[in-house]
């Protein structure tokens, strides 16, 4: 990715963090950039390309940390376990990541986001794969991945806010173990 194209998508995701709603104010974002007024046009096509990009970018962060976190951490685990590594990497990578989080909490919430079939399917690979090996294991219940996939992130992005309002809750690994354990209840073949 040329650098131009880095610098204003991760002004685009800060920018757009602040804001109380979804909009695109190209002239601070190129200002945050430190780019001359029309360069955002200059790299993208239009409003719809810069914003799905934005959400690419963010996701594309999220999979290599927990690419990385599971090569390091799950070889040799069960799917359970495995799914316990994404689950404590994805919480610690968002609260580390606080701008990423609330840009992509206004993304799944927009109109890009059910509009665009290629990024919800490109981001979740690893996370489809983990769902079709528990399914093809009987571990997980044998619904649409994509479906599957749709609730653990409203399970995330349940659990996130709710450490926001207690923060104290971020070191507690009981409540961490506790809300993987009510994740995996939801998905899991009883």
């Amino acid at each position: 990715m040329k650098l131009r194209k880095k610098e204003l998508i991760v002004s685009g995701i800060t920018t757009i963090a602040q804001q109380i709603t979804f909009e695109l104010d190209e002239k601070s974002i190129e200002k945050n950039a430190s780019l001359k007024r029309g360069a955002l046009y200059d790299e993208f096509e239009s409003k719809k390309e810069f914003i799905n990009e934005c959400f690419l970018y963010i996701a594309n962060e999220v999979l290599k940390s927990n690419e990385a976190c599971l090569k390091l951490k799950a070889h040799g685990k069960s799917v359970k376990e495995k799914g316990r590594t994404i689950w404590f990497n994805t919480i610690a990578w968002w609260l580390s990541n606080s701008e990423m989080f609330a840009f992509y909490l206004k993304y799944l919430t927009s109109r890009y986001y059910f509009e665009n079939d290629q990024i919800k399917s490109e981001m979740r690979s690893l996370y489809f794969s983990f769902s079709e090996s528990g399914i093809q294991a009987g571990l997980i219940k044998p619904l649409p991945k994509e479906f599957i996939h749709e609730l653990i992130i409203a399970q995330m992005v349940n659990t996130i806010g709710y450490i926001h309002k207690n923060p104290k809750l971020s070191a507690d690994s009981e409540f961490l173990d506790l809300s993987f354990e009510a994740l995996w209840d939801s998905i899991r073949t009883h």
